[in-house]
């Protein structure tokens, strides 16, 4: 587990404020240590610093473009298309902390759900359900069940 906090910190004069490097909590085995995370935008980077993120990069783009290479043949410019739209810490998944909408998309996976069906053809499934016309239906039903469950947290 890993919790985030900047520390910001005055330099120069003026008002000027410049924060510093995060602070990160994180737990090993129960225990609670601070961490400092000394990277931040503008980082100038070291040479091994380069390597590994140059490397991570690649390892990103390959296990991206390996999952399109079972659906099709890729190419050198799918490739370069999407190497040089890839950013790091950026996820292309339509994840959501919108209880409502994770409430309706897990009822719309069970919709459409068949035998033999994998994961990823029934996210898409559901996906598609939740664009049709009975998408309002299914988020309204996700409401209320959010709203059951908030009602038996609060009593």
């Amino acid at each position: 587990m890993v919790e985030s906090h900047s520390q910001p910190t005055s330099v120069g004069s003026g008002s000027e404020i410049v924060a510093g490097p995060a602070t990160e909590v994180v737990t090993i085995l129960g225990l609670r240590f601070n961490f400092q995370s000394p990277y931040s935008a503008g980082h100038v980077c070291t040479k091994g610093e380069a390597r590994a993120l140059n490397q991570k990069r690649l390892e990103g783009v390959r296990n991206k473009l390996a999952v399109t290479a079972k659906d099709r043949a890729l190419t050198q410019a799918d490739v370069d298309a999407y190497a040089s739209s890839y950013v790091f810490g950026e996820r292309a998944g339509r994840h959501t902390s919108d209880p409502v909408q994770v409430e309706a998309l897990e009822l719309a996976r069970r919709l459409v759900r068949k035998a033999g069906q994998s994961r990823r053809e029934n996210t898409q499934a559901a996906l598609e359900l939740l664009q049709s016309e009975k998408g309002d239906a299914i988020r309204a039903q996700a409401a209320k069940r959010v709203a059951e469950l908030k009602d038996l947290m609060i009593a």
